[in-house]
């Protein structure tokens, strides 16, 4: 309700006791409408109503077309019920008793009705007495289609409500309005009670115009203003307010004169009024006070808020730097019409909506007509003109870049930087934007896009607005006409600026030029137009993309893999599904969650989808049920859908949000009422296997599957029954169906590898299958506008796919580190949107068609084993991708083609000593032996293991090979013949993890699980002394050192046995494997917790600190003869090389150096930054060798958490690090740190224009 609004005293006396009557009269109809023409003073009687009854109100409910919250219908309900429960406990009680997780806006109107009959029965013998709730200004929630359900259920099942309920409703006698009368409901029109409102008008003329002792009117002046009124509250109430506004120096009685003189030809409704008032206050017929009147009026009913007079003064007056207040002198002289006009700095709105409406109808308000398209360009050209008048570098005086917003926020709140004109012109110049630009508007965008488009950046990250940027610059391009083809381009680049950089930029304002200028591609139109500008930061060495990766985002945050994804319709909105049990929102602007995660499910989340109208979720899950979410609230709406006897598999949602399909395990389909969650019929029968995917199409009548069976079917969706026969031509399971946009196709993957298209009339397969995956299908979708098609894989790739040919759009998308298992197009087309088993999200731009950057062909999957050639020249890498990759140790340069011919993950791979051959071990159960030059098999492969290979080696002098397996033995090989040397040699209770030959030949080592370590007599296969045990773990890897005399990562003697020194701690996980250097004197292990340490054989200690890089557990390590260096590889794809000398610390950090890198190979030298461009804190210094560590999200802490630098996922894998020297399968990347400015220094990174 609205305070002090209400009838005065004396006055609706007649009227108010009628409706009184009704109210205690429980006989009579429910529902009373009370109508009446604009400015009648419905509202005014509803809120006395309401007061009078204050101890039998159940709920105010007040539209307001101004308050877009309260105009919405969908709003009504939910309100009304939260207010009755809040009203009477036993009402509460019940409500909660029967809808425990019900969200009643989120619900069909009719079911929403539907419950609040239900709830108000509760209250029929509870309470007695009326029960009343006031509904103020219907004709306020919108147009007749918004409220059409509202009034029907109002006029047509009223009687369903417990009599003593009683509904007032007031409303203009609109068209829809008046054609709903129906007997059963009582309906007051105020045009007929204008005696009493005459009489009334009479005691309010003389309360608003109240004035000194002495000074007043005659009883027959205010009866000569209220016939003039003629019943209109708001006319008297204009009138007055005018009248009050005349000039000083005058009393009542003159001010009454002088107004009756001016009116006598005025005819008493409000247009009239207000033209006559518009008259007396301006001359038309002068240009200049023509345009004032024009652009101020316009400026107040186009604003998308209310804005006071000193902010419409300052967007305004921006272009001419004028002193005059042109609005100012518009608005003093509209007290009577507008509120807000008296103090410069509050919001200036119209009394009444009857106003705005008659300066927006040409037809009603001739000259005074306001063109609000007219003053949309005006305001437009406005807020352009304040931005680039107002934006500057470093616009909030943000003090360090070490600190993120959130940090810096209560000091730049408190300075308020951000002036009102400025903030409204940041947020709100894309709402003016209508129409394609003309010559005065465009020339002021080239000039915010060309100058100050950084700064825009910088505004609403500080804003937290940042969201609201790549769909303002993509409209604006769109608008733009094609002749100024340079501004567009820069503003479709700055589109994907935005969505690469979000993360960074959100966060922390002076990162936009710290952390995302730095790594903008070299082609970039951005980077053309301001990189020249902000030279004093970070820049590369080595690894500027020549253009934008496909990879635009990566949102990271699920702690399971991503099993399904979907885009909302209006693209704004992420939703994602995990094995976490979880559901996630996500801002697809930014990558930030909205919201906490959405928690309820007790297994996996299978399947998610958005509601057209993208107010809901729902979503299928292991624990066999299915979830209604409301996507604002977080919410559960009503209680989970439970029936599939099994697993739920896939569900999805109609166009029209009204019913749900569901497939399962139990190889049925069923369609569930998204209101009550009731089920619409019987279950779906007759795939003979798993339904694995459903989707509706666009028009709702069918329904596609497929399932395990191999077969895809269509079904009639309101009858059950089958389209047709089923669809065959897959050879698997069919993982993922949907259909195109238009219901014509539909598309199908497989884990047969295969994608097809069908006609979805005709179930015939529209061309051949798209091929191209190497792995199983998971997922496919159609593009909007049908042309394209996307697809995900277990070959860890993203395919986007021409539906019409068939072909390949670009290369695959490449960067997942495991399966992808859901892909989705956003509305628009521009972005897709995948979810792995590497439990990331990716958003992808959908035009690039693949990843830049070098190289392309690298393994696709963890890198598990990794070895140097004896000379040094060359690495050998084994992966879980199947494939072996020989690299040149100098270059980082793939030598030849990937090694080929294991069916599963290569776990082990090794040099001959000549480096003439390659040995390796398989998931496949067998060893291979390859020719390093020409990559060609050396006969075939070596079988007898019955388990997984997990480790090889080669002897000395090349003429043998030793294997360990998960089968629990170890083998020796005769590299020449193939053949088994002597049986397997048993003794081990567990996996055989290591082996290695001693350097002589005549020993092996084993590891195993079993936590022991074994000697063995290379010649005879007997043990050598009893077991070696380690109590605390499973041994992963073992090492001769080169002379044969010890064996690591515990030092074991290897001729008694012992122990030689206590245990080297250090690492936080599991030991991988480990290495010794040539002549023993260092080793390296690698981790489970992606870092390096280095060892003092001798002494067991650290050598330096450890080395840090890798994204992913370190799987295994080697160096190479000359003992400078070392490579590992990881689970994160790549290979690093790092210089072994410079990983022991030389000295201290330099004590005035604020960053050191040490470069690769190739003559670069140390490059120190500056101490002086460092803001010193509680530390003497400030280093990289400080950096604790990436975090998921990219960010590079320094010491108490600093924000030193963030990096874009695709720089990640290849990021140098101190003492790396290579990071081979990877992009590289190389900073130069000689001009580095950041924290309290950070904005010298700005140059001279």
């Amino acid at each position: 309700m609205v305070p002090d609004k209400g009838c005065l005293p004396g006055t609706r006396q007649n009227t108010l006791e009628k409706m009184s009557e009704w109210i205690n009269d429980t006989s009579q109809s429910r529902v009373l409408f009370l109508l009446g023409g604009a400015g009648t003073g419905k509202s005014a009687i509803a809120h006395t109503i309401a007061r009078l009854f204050s101890n039998r109100l159940g709920a105010f409910f007040r539209f307001d077309r101004n308050h877009l919250a309260t105009n919405q219908v969908h709003l009504f309900f939910s309100s009304i019920m939260n207010k009755l429960a809040n009203w009477d406990k036993d009402f509460r009680h019940g409500l909660l008793s029967k809808y425990k997780k019900g969200s009643f806006q989120t619900m069909t109107h009719d079911t929403q009705w539907r419950m609040f009959v239900e709830a108000a029965i509760h209250l029929k013998d509870g309470i007695v007495g009326p029960v009343l709730l006031v509904i103020d200004a219907l004709d306020e929630s919108g147009d007749d289609d918004s409220r059409q359900s509202l009034l029907h259920f109002l006029t047509e099942h009223a009687a369903w409500l417990p009599s003593n309920f009683r509904i007032i409703v007031t409303s203009r006698p609109e068209r829809d309005i008046n054609e709903a009368k129906q007997d059963n409901i009582k309906w007051m029109d105020l045009k007929d009670q204008k005696d009493e409102a005459k009489k009334d008008l009479a005691i309010y003329l003389k309360h608003q115009l109240r004035a000194k002792p002495g000074d007043n009117l005659s009883k027959s002046a205010y009866e000569q203003l209220a016939e003039m009124a003629d019943g209109l509250f708001q006319w008297a109430f204009t009138a007055c307010q005018f009248m009050k506004q005349m000039g000083r120096g005058l009393t009542l009685e003159d001010r009454f004169t002088k107004f009756f003189a001016m009116v006598p030809g005025v005819r008493k409704d409000l247009d009239d009024l207000y033209s006559f008032i518009l008259g007396e206050k301006f001359k038309l017929d002068d240009p200049t006070v023509k345009k004032r009147f024009t652009i101020v009026l316009g400026q107040i009913l186009g604003a998308a808020q209310p804005l006071s007079c000193n902010t419409l003064h300052a967007l305004h007056t921006t272009e001419n730097g004028s002193n005059i207040n042109e609005v100012k002198l518009i608005v003093e002289e509209l007290g009577s019409v507008l509120s807000g006009v008296a103090m410069d700095n509050e919001p200036i709105r119209p009394y009444h909506k009857s106003f705005r409406d008659f300066l927006t109808d040409k037809n009603r308000s001739g000259k005074w007509y306001i063109d609000v398209d007219n003053a949309n360009h005006s305001m437009a050209l406005d807020c352009f003109h304040t931005m680039n008048a107002g934006l500057h570098f470093n616009l909030c005086n943000l003090p360090s870049s070490f600190l993120s917003n959130k940090e810096m926020l209560p000091l730049i709140v408190e300075k308020e930087v951000i002036a009102e004109p400025l903030k409204y012109a940041c947020q709100f110049w894309e709402f003016h934007l209508k129409n394609t630009p003309g010559q005065s508007l465009c020339e002021v965008i080239v000039t915010f896009v060309d100058e100050n488009l950084l700064f825009w950046f910088e505004a609403l990250s500080v804003l937290q607005l940042l969201n609201i940027a790549a769909p303002a610059l993509s409209k604006l391009a769109d608008l733009l006409d094609p002749s100024i083809a340079g501004t567009i381009s820069l503003l479709r680049d700055a589109d994907k600026f935005l969505h690469y950089f979000a993360t960074a930029i959100t966060c922390s304002a002076p990162h936009i030029y710290i952390s995302a200028l730095p790594f903008i591609p070299k082609c970039s139109p951005l980077a053309q137009t301001y990189g020249s500008r902000f030279k004093g930061g970070i820049s590369l060495l080595k690894g500027q993309l020549p253009s934008w990766p496909a990879e635009l985002a990566r949102l990271t945050g699920h702690r399971g893999s991503i099993s399904c994804i979907a885009f909302s319709h209006d693209g704004k909105r992420i939703v994602s599904g995990s094995h976490d049990k979880t559901i996630r929102i996500w801002d697809a602007e930014t990558g930030q969650n909205v919201g906490d995660p959405l928690t309820g499910h007790t297994e996996w989340v299978q399947s998610v989808a958005f509601s057209h109208d993208g107010k809901q979720i729902v979503s299928g899950s292991a624990d066999k049920t299915i979830q209604i979410w409301d996507v604002e609230t977080g919410q559960n709406v009503g209680d989970p859908l439970i029936v599939h006897t099994y697993l739920f598999m896939s569900v999805a949602f109609s166009h029209d949000g009204k019913r749900i399909v569901s497939g399962s395990d139990d190889e049925t389909i069923q369609i569930w009422d998204a209101e009550t969650g009731q089920n619409v019929g019987d279950p779906l029968i007759g795939h003979t296997g798993r339904v694995l995917s459903v989707a509706f199409s666009h028009d709702g009548k069918r329904i596609v599957s497929g399932s395990n069976d191999k077969t895809i079917q269509i079904w009639d969706a309101e009858t059950g029954q089958n389209v047709g026969d089923p669809l065959t031509g897959h050879t698997d399971s069919v993982q993922s169906v949907a259909f195109s946009h238009d219901d014509k196709q539909i598309v199908s993957g497989s884990h047969d590898k295969t994608i097809r298209i069908w006609d979805a009339e005709t179930g015939q397969n529209v061309g051949d299958p798209l091929t191209g995956h190497t792995d199983r299908v998971q997922s496919v979708a159609f593009s909007h506008d049908g042309k394209q098609i996307v697809s995900g894989s277990c070959d860890n790739t993203i395919r986007i796919w021409d539906a019409e040919t068939g072909q390949n759009v670009g290369g695959p998308l490449t960067g997942h580190s495991s399966w992808v298992l859901s892909v989705a197009f956003s509305h628009d087309g521009k972005r897709i949107v995948s979810g792995s088993c590497d439990n990331t999200i990716r958003i992808w731009d959908a035009e690039a068609g693949q990843n830049v950057g070098d190289p392309l062909t690298v393994h696709t999957d963890s890198v598990l084993s990794v070895a140097f050639s004896h000379d040094g020249k060359r690495i050998v890498s084994g992966s879980r991708d199947n494939t072996i990759w020989i690299w040149d140790a100098e270059t980082g340069q793939n030598v030849g083609d990937p090694l080929t011919g294991h069916t599963d993950l290569v776990l082990s791979v090794a040099f001959s000593h000549d480096g003439k051959q390659i040995v390796s071990g398989s998931g496949d159960k067998t060893i291979q032996i390859w020719d390093a030059e020409t990559g060609q098999n050396v006969g075939d492969p070596l079988t007898g293991h019955s388990d997984l290979v997990q480790s090889v080696a080669f002897s000395h002098d090349g003429k043998r090979i030793v294997s360990g397996s998960r089968d629990k033995t170890i083998r020796i090989w005769d590299a020449e013949t193939g053949q088994n040397v002597g049986g397997p040699l048993t003794g081990h209770t567990f996996w055989v993890e290591s082996v290695a030959f001693s350097h002589d030949g005549k020993q092996i080592v084993s590891g195993s699980r079993d936590k022991t370590i074994r000697i063995w007599d290379a010649e005879t296969g007997q043990n050598v002394g009893d077991p070696l045990t380690v109590d605390t773990n499973w041994v992963l890897s073992v090492a001769f050192s080169h002379d044969g005399k010890r064996i690591t990562i515990r030092i074991w003697d290897a001729e008694t046995g012992q122990n030689v020194g206590d245990p080297l701690t250090g690492h936080t996980d599991l030991v991988q494997s480990v290495a010794f250097t040539h002549d023993y004197k260092q080793m390296v292990p690698s981790s489970a917790e992606n870092t390096i340490h280095i060892w003092d054989a001798e002494t067991g200690q650290n050598v330096g600190d450890p080395l840090t890089g890798h994204t992913d557990w370190v799987q295994s390590a080697a160096f190479p003869q000359d003992g400078k260096q070392i490579v590992y590889g990881s689970n994160d794809k790549t290979i690093h090389i790092w210089g072994a000398e410079t990983g022991k610390n030389v000295s201290d950090p330099l004590p005035q150096h604020a960053g050191l890198v040490d470069l690769p190979l190739g003559g670069y030298p140390v490059i120190p930054a500056s101490y002086a461009n460092v803001h010193q804190t509680t530390s003497s210094q400030i280093s990289l060798l400080d950096v604790l560590v990436f975090t998921q999200e990219g960010w590079i802490y320094g010491k108490e958490k600093k924000l030193l630098l963030w990096v874009p996922p695709f720089h990640r894998p290849g990021f140098h690090w101190r003492y790396n020297l290579q990071v081979l399968g990877a992009h590289e990347t190389i900073l130069d740190l000689r001009h580095i400015a950041w924290g309290e220094q950070w904005t010298q990174v700005k140059g001279p224009k």
